[in-house]
């Protein structure tokens, strides 16, 4: 087993997989409601993970779930959040 640090006082929450980049290898999304972050692994395709790319949610919004989907049907992966703080949902489209 292999661990990766999302940070000292992350807090992450949630986590889920998908092929982010459409190279057909998957990748991990997890969210720390600790520093508020969306922080996305890509995946290597032999189990091991890296270039990591974080991304704000906003000051205090504590995400606090992740979930994937074509929620605009362009064959992207888009992201959606559960946001804590003020209890809403955010949604992270890819489009290209």
């Amino acid at each position: 087993m292999r661990g990766y640090s999302t940070g000292i006082g992350s807090n992450p929450h949630g986590i889920t997989i998908g092929d982010f980049n459409n190279d057909h290898i998957l990748d991990i999304i997890a969210v720390t409601a600790g520093t508020n972050q969306v922080i996305l692994a890509q995946g290597y395709g032999n189990g091991t993970f890296g270039n990591e790319t974080s991304y704000t949610t906003g000051y205090n919004f504590n995400p606090y779930a992740v979930a994937v989907g074509y929620f605009n049907g362009d064959n992207w992966l888009d992201i959606a959040i559960a946001i804590y703080q003020g209890d809403h949902i955010e949604i992270l489209l890819k489009t290209c």
